[in-house]
């Protein structure tokens, strides 16, 4: 999975009456609603990643960054860090992300958990996005790494494809 990759995001509101229920605060909740709408003005999100499993493999870590955009702005970027554990099938995840309008305001990512399939073909992320729980699973597929991001109100969906080593 070492790499850069690449591939157009969709966030889609599965439940909007729950979205409008959830205990968001404005910002976060027009965060949210840029993302489902930008991109029937502006064309599809692109997000980029990069997953570096060289530099730290000694301490059994793996570098991820992640940038979501649209027309080069950024409306979201992540950094973090997946630390292996002893039975090399769950890791656990920390680091932290930025949005717009705020992109200089770093908001930590609480502990994740993530639990990687008996095939090594997929990972399944239990963690808090904005602060609501969300299920993160991917999967490699002939045609890239296949990834879905779950909440009770949200489905992201994007499927990237390698861009470089």
């Amino acid at each position: 999975m070492h790499g850069r990759w690449r591939g157009d995001y969709a966030l889609t509101l599965t439940d909007v009456p729950a979205f409008r229920a959830a205990k968001l605060p404005w910002l976060d909740r027009t965060r949210i609603r840029s993302m489902v709408t930008l991109p029937r003005l502006t064309g599809a999100l692109r997000m980029e990643t990069t997953v570096d499993a060289q530099r730290e493999a000694a301490k059994r870590q793996v570098l991820h960054t992640t940038r979501i955009a649209s027309w080069g702005a950024t409306l979201f970027r992540s950094e973090e860090v997946l630390q292996l554990q002893d039975d090399g099938r769950t890791a656990t995840l920390t680091g932290r992300h930025w949005m717009l309008p705020a992109p200089w305001r770093a908001h930590a990512w609480d502990e994740a958990r993530v639990d990687v399939s008996e095939d090594a073909q997929g990972a399944t992320y239990s963690l808090q996005w904005l602060g609501v729980p969300m299920r993160q699973e991917t999967r490699v597929t002939p045609e890239g790494l296949a990834v879905s991001q779950r909440t009770a109100w949200s489905l992201g969906k994007v499927l990237l494809r390698r861009v470089g080593a």
